[in-house]
């Protein structure tokens, strides 16, 4: 789901996160992304969970690394493929 385009807002927009929360009120949440330079932002100041997508080379947002120094901007966590992911409904 691209809440982003749903709200009609841009990234990072608090607004997207708070409607999630209280849409889903009393769940963990958990973002998954591969823009380090703004995905992981708004998540992690909400201590919301966060996980990057290694770029295989075929991401769109292949400078990760330039945010590498900044704690603010890195996932808490990453994979590989999404096929990695562990949903549980």
């Amino acid at each position: 789901l691209e809440i982003s385009a749903e709200v009609g807002s841009t990234k990072p927009s608090e607004l997207n996160f708070s409607l999630v929360e209280e849409h889903y009120p009393d769940k963990k949440y958990v973002y998954v992304g591969d823009n380090w330079k703004k995905d992981f932002l708004i998540p992690n100041e909400r201590n919301w969970g966060s996980i990057g997508l290694i770029d295989n080379g075929k991401n769109i947002h292949n400078g990760a690394f330039e945010y590498l120094p900044y704690a603010k901007h890195r996932p808490k966590q990453l994979i590989r493929y999404i096929s990695e992911l562990n949903v549980i409904g």
